[in-house]
């Protein structure tokens, strides 16, 4: 069955009443297409804007040479009325000659399109494999005889869309924790995250159960681990992959999932940062004297959270140790006992380390501990308590972090101490989220916004400068207040874009960076929007330079054009480019003057610059690259030519 479907320019009139006739060539000559059974014609002698021919193939259709190229031949002609008259004379009674215009309208074909279906005579089939959830069933034995009926597909217990996952042994009975990477993603606050539209099930002995999942990954729509504890009855059955242990997560009826690519999944995962525990390290004893301090002398990198400072405030064998420990509360107090009677020899108490110590009273047990020096230090009396002198002081922490940690995919493969069940380790993903030390100018730049937010994100501005204080990485931020998570306007949202510190055109902020921004945050704004915070990279406008550079020794032309280059590329970097070298503002735009400096006063080796063009994406621009108020500049592929100048 031959459909062949006709698409005009335009549809034309009908006014001489064309008759167009089908045929096609057989053995004995042309016959009529149209006398076939089925034959019809929807394209009204083709006047109509579209339609289509259709025709089954007669069975006589044969191959015939037409302007020397044989082949299966149809032709369509006029066979009755016209598509308009030619220009003519016309003469009336009184032998007056007037003069006809032309009517010419024929139809102009914009496109054909053939199509065809393949027909035939019901036959037995020789063999018949069905394929139902991914499991093959042999039917060809019925299929060779004329009245034993059976299904080839069957319906599947399969009604709505699921992602499966297959293990080719049953899973344990305790943790068992995947690692899921999604290839990008905008970091939002619990309600602002999509919940996962997928139930979770095993396939046991029961057919289909419920299971208990852990899913960080909000449905695969982010990084992070899907744990859950192995079921005892779980079985294996054939299908996709072979015989295999299954679990699914099933799109809950009536709900909708965005499809996300994914990098990878991981089995036996964990979470794993970058530290080195440091036990009860004896820092010395106090002195006192006012404002002493006592260095971390074991530390590597930089003191990290969670530390726990003990002073031994009590030292004997008698009962007044209870003295000592008066007022303490119980989850700070740590007793030391003689091994041999059990008697109470030591009294340590927990000191907690602050900001700052200007809040503290005399009687507080205060200290501050500057986490990149390493460096803990005791009040004066006034503003926090003084260890009496001799008692002694420990402390037990973590250090580490920095950019030492941030560490290629394949890099951690050495176990340092052993566990049990566990072989080797290794970090699939890149390890990120590491970063130096905030620099003395940025603190400056801190401290007064310190003094206004107090802490506090309420205004846009609040939310740049806290988000700064998030980590040292983050180099700028942009709050784009009352914008939700699709980019347009959302009461109670706030959206804020991250730029984060690095030599790279475009530098884009981590994960781990961005939910530590937002982390911080929502500990600092308001209840209502804390939920609502969308943290996300930044867009980059690239500017391309075209360049005709006369440099002043012709014998230094690849140097000097390598030097153009490298200032092209430094001054155009967000982070570190600019007049000033301080990185570019958000919708800063970068003007060819700018440039044209940059080649011919700051570039070593330059006579001057014989011609200047920008172009952003490709596309010429003029003076100015204007840049959006959310996005920032970045170096393009510069396309520099040397000449030698002259005529």
């Amino acid at each position: 069955r031959v459909t062949i479907t006709f698409r005009l320019v335009e549809a034309i009139s009908a006014a001489g009443a064309p008759r167009l006739a089908w045929e096609y060539h057989a053995a004995t000559g042309w016959l009529s297409l149209e006398a076939t059974p089925g034959f019809t014609d929807e394209t009204a002698d083709l006047t109509a804007a579209s339609g289509a021919v259709a025709f089954t193939s007669p069975d006589d259709w044969s191959p015939t040479p037409v302007n020397g190229k044989n082949g299966l031949w149809l032709r369509v002609r006029l066979g009755a009325g016209d598509y308009g008259q030619e220009m003519k004379l016309a003469v009336d009674a009184d032998g007056a000659v007037s003069l006809i215009e032309a009517t010419f309208d024929p139809p102009v074909v914009a496109s054909v399109a053939l199509a065809y279906r393949y027909q035939t005579e019901p036959e037995l089939l020789d063999h018949c494999l069905g394929y139902n959830a991914f499991v093959f069933a042999d039917h060809g034995e019925a299929s060779r005889w004329p009245r034993s009926p059976f299904e080839p597909l069957v319906p599947v217990d399969e009604l709505l869309p699921s992602v499966h996952f297959g293990f080719d042994r049953a899973l344990p009975a305790g943790l068992v924790s995947l690692y899921l990477r999604a290839a990008a993603e905008a970091v939002i606050g619990d309600e602002g995250r999509a919940v996962s539209p997928y139930d979770w099930e095993y396939l046991g002995e029961r057919g289909w159960t419920e299971l208990g999942v852990l899913d960080e990954t909000e449905g695969f729509q982010r990084s992070g681990l899907i744990q859950l504890v192995g079921p005892g009855d779980m079985v294996a059955t054939d299908g996709l992959g072979g015989s295999l242990y299954r679990i699914r997560a099933r799109l809950a009826r009536g709900a909708a999932a965005t499809p996300t690519r994914v990098e990878g999944l991981w089995l036996n995962a964990a979470w794993a940062t970058h530290r080195a525990l440091v036990s009860a390290e004896v820092l010395g004893q106090s002195d006192g004297n006012p404002g002493q301090s006592f260095d971390l002398v074991r530390a590597v990198g930089a003191v990290l959270e969670g530390e726990i400072i003990e002073v031994r405030e009590w030292r004997g064998d008698g009962a007044d140790w209870a003295t000592a420990a008066e007022g303490v509360a119980v989850d700070d107090l740590r007793l030391e006992s003689d091994p041999v009677t059990g008697q109470v020899i030591a009294v340590w108490v927990r000191w907690r380390a602050v900001d700052h110590l200007f809040d503290s009273g005399p009687d507080d047990r205060h200290c501050t501990l500057e986490r990149t020096g390493a460096i803990l230090r005791f009040g004066d009396g006034i503003r926090g308590r003084i260890p009496a002198a001799g008692w002694q002081v420990v402390a037990t922490y973590d250090s580490g972090g920095g950019l030492a940690g941030n560490v290629a995919a394949g890099t951690i493969t050495e176990l340092r101490a052993g566990v049990a069940f566990l072989r080797s380790v290794t970090n699939p993903v890149a390890a990120e989220g590491g970063a130096e030390a905030e620099s003395m100018s940025r603190v400056d730049a801190r401290g007064p916004q310190r003094l206004r937010h107090r802490d506090r994100a309420v205004t846009p501005e609040d939310f740049e400068w806290l988000a700064r204080e998030a980590s040292p990485a983050v180099h700028a931020a942009r709050c784009r207040a009352l914008v939700g998570p699709d980019g347009f306007a959302r009461r109670g949202w706030v959206t804020l874009v991250v730029v984060p510190d690095g030599a790279e055109r475009e530098p884009s902020p981590t994960v781990a960076l961005l939910r530590q921004v937002r982390d911080h945050l929502a500990a600092r704004c308001p209840a209502a929007v804390a939920s609502r915070i969308r943290v996300t990279g930044p867009s980059y406008v690239p500017v391309t330079v075209m360049a005709e550079v006369v440099p002043l020794d012709p014998d230094q032309v690849a140097i000097v054009q390598a030097r153009v280059r490298a200032n092209l590329d430094a001054f155009l970097h967000p982070v570190t480019g600019g007049t000033d070298g301080a990185g570019w503002s958000f919708g800063a735009p970068v003007h060819l003057s700018q440039l044209a400096r940059v080649v011919e006063a700051e570039t070593e080796g330059v006579d001057h610059c014989a011609h200047l063009r920008l172009a952003v994406r490709g596309a010429m621009v003029e003076e100015t690259v204007a840049v959006d108020p959310d996005a920032l500049v970045c170096a393009g592929d510069h396309e520099i030519t040397m000449s030698l100048g002259g005529e």
